[in-house]
């Protein structure tokens, strides 16, 4: 269960980039009665195609959830009892909203020379990550 993220890169002449990406949640959902023996996967997808200039980020958002789950929780068999097992039993009610975004920068190296700069720029920028974490 989670997410998956496939992109496949096509690269211009003019190094804009042509990604087209797939997205996929999965979660696996609880049922209440009935055979709980077969789990049930829960499963959102969502397909795009995008062009992105050499160097720039884009946005892809879209897939959003809301969850609300009920739980009943009692002492057995005095939880059971008509009026008086009220007394013996709690429910409880959550909500949870979950939305995805996805921030890609695509980068075309095209010489050795670009890919040292970048090589430079990710080392940096993860010595500085962790640094911070300390």
């Amino acid at each position: 269960m989670g997410i998956t993220l496939k992109i496949t890169p096509h690269i211009s002449a003019d190094r804009n980039v042509r990604l087209e990406i797939t997205q996929e949640v999965t979660k696996q959902v609880f049922s209440v009665g009935g055979d709980n023996l077969t789990p049930t996967i829960a499963k959102r997808s969502a397909q795009s195609s995008v062009i992105v200039n050499d160097g720039k980020t884009m946005v892809l958002g879209g897939l959003t959830r809301n969850d609300s789950d009920e739980t009943l929780e009692k002492v057995p068999g005095f939880g059971d009892i008509p009026l008086l097992g009220y007394f013996f039993r709690h429910k409880t009610k959550t909500n949870q909203q979950t939305s995805l975004y996805i921030f890609i920068t695509p980068t075309v190296i095209a010489t050795e020379e670009e890919s040292s700069v970048v090589t430079k720029q990710k080392k940096d920028a993860l010595k500085e990550a962790s640094d911070t974490a300390k």
